[in-house]
């Protein structure tokens, strides 16, 4: 390592994902990291158990196929993943079961199978279909520009798969609503959901995201928290880094959600571009809950992971997971799920709620994205989810992170 790399002075304001990912692929320089809050933010969300595990807020689930940069990441780092058993049902508002499936692991690949019935055949065979043209055109760059609602109508996907299966999977992958899922650019959709249903099983962080935190965080120089960045400046020679006095910087890497930089990088000719093109990028607040429920849960009875139920408005849709089955290495005692987007303000057996955003996606905020990916500047980067040619999830907080580094 030339003494003069390490030498360089880099600020890295946010602790998720993006940001850790970037201390580490940037360890050759001198790296310091703020963070707002007083604990790291990849797994500081996460609710701590009698016995000290945690329970992950929210459960990540990864696949090998659309994740490939975070699971090289692991191997570099020695985090042990473990395979998912996966199972789901999909409910109507009132609790009318209409599609089940169950899958098993066979020489590491995942067989899908679904309930012999003729109406579950059916939404089977659909979404098979969908599949199909999502496989067809997943690399068609003309889909960019249109939205997903336009490639559900251009292509005659039946309206029953649609509202059924489509809209509420895909909405709890991104989470957010039918309307807001609807505005997504196609081609992002279409790959995602190419890699995932695909014949490799999901998996997890076999002790959690706080094994990824600890593993990344040793990399950097220095971590302040509870450090609220109050501005960040721009200059030609230099960066300067407000919090509680000035410091300056070689440069700075931004890892904080798009819609927060508003609020402490100055708005000057270095930066106004970049401003511009952020503010273009819509995010959505939603929660998720961790809560207990009763022996006779449906969800318990039938056994599957996963249960996805419409909303009464027809709008969205609410996705639970049951711990018990998806995380057996916590030991829980009582029957527990982690719900996101529930639809009342307080649930029977509610043992935690923690309010999570997402970047949301249009055609139009996604030309933002490309923009910021491409941009090149000697004082300021960015690093997020939002920056990847997928949907914002942590695969393209690491994957911005590793193009940062191959360009400093």
């Amino acid at each position: 390592m030339a003494e003069g790399s390490r030498n360089k002075n880099v600020a890295i304001i946010g602790s998720g994902i993006a940001g850790l990912a970037a201390g580490y692929y940037l360890k050759h320089l001198n790296c310091e990291m703020y963070e707002a809050k007083p604990f790291l933010s990849l797994a500081g969300h996460g609710m701590e158990l009698d016995d000290g595990k945690m329970i992950d807020i929210p459960l990540r689930v990864i696949h090998p196929e659309y994740y490939p940069r975070l699971f090289s990441l692991c191997r570099e780092l020695g985090i042990k993943l473990r395979k998912l058993e996966h199972s789901g049902s999909f409910t109507l508002s009132n609790r009318e079961d209409y599609f089940e499936y169950f899958s098993f692991s066979f020489f590491n690949k995942r067989i899908n199978f679904v309930k012999p019935s003729w109406n579950y055949l059916k939404l089977g065979v659909g979404f098979l279909r969908f599949y199909r043209l999502s496989k067809k055109y997943m690399s068609d760059e003309s889909y960019e520009k249109i939205n997903f609602e336009e490639f559900l109508k251009r292509h005659k996907v039946s309206k029953i798969t649609t509202n059924l299966i489509i809209l509420p999977l895909l909405s709890s992958i991104c989470t957010c609503s039918y309307k807001e899922l609807k505005k997504f650019p196609a081609r992002v959709l279409l790959e995602m959901i190419t890699r995932i249903a695909g014949p490799f099983p999901m998996e997890r962080f076999l002790s959690g995201t706080k094994d990824v935190e600890s593993a990344l965080k040793g990399s950097l120089d220095k971590i302040y928290l509870d450090s609220k960045v109050g501005k960040v400046e721009i200059h030609d020679e230099y960066v300067n880094v407000q919090v509680r006095q000035s410091k300056k910087y070689d440069h700075v890497v931004i890892a904080t959600e798009a819609h927060l930089v508003k609020d402490f990088l100055v708005n000057n000719s270095h930066t106004k571009s970049f401003l511009s093109e952020l503010n273009k990028i819509p995010y959505k607040t939603t929660d998720t809950i961790i809560h207990v429920v009763e022996d006779n849960c449906e969800q318990v009875l039938k056994d599957k992971s996963l249960h996805y139920q419409e909303h009464l408005s027809g709008k969205e849709a609410k996705a639970s997971m049951w711990l018990n089955k998806v995380e057996p290495r916590l030991n829980l005692k009582e029957n527990t799920m982690q719900t996101w987007n529930p639809e009342l303000q307080k649930v029977d057996g509610e043992i935690n709620r923690t309010s999570l955003n997402r970047a949301l996606m249009t055609v139009e905020s996604y030309q933002a994205v490309k923009k910021l990916r491409d941009h090149k500047h000697e004082r300021i980067s960015f690093v997020g989810s939002y920056l990847a040619k997928g949907v914002p999830l942590l695969e393209g907080g690491v994957e911005s992170a590793y193009l940062l580094s191959k360009r400093l």
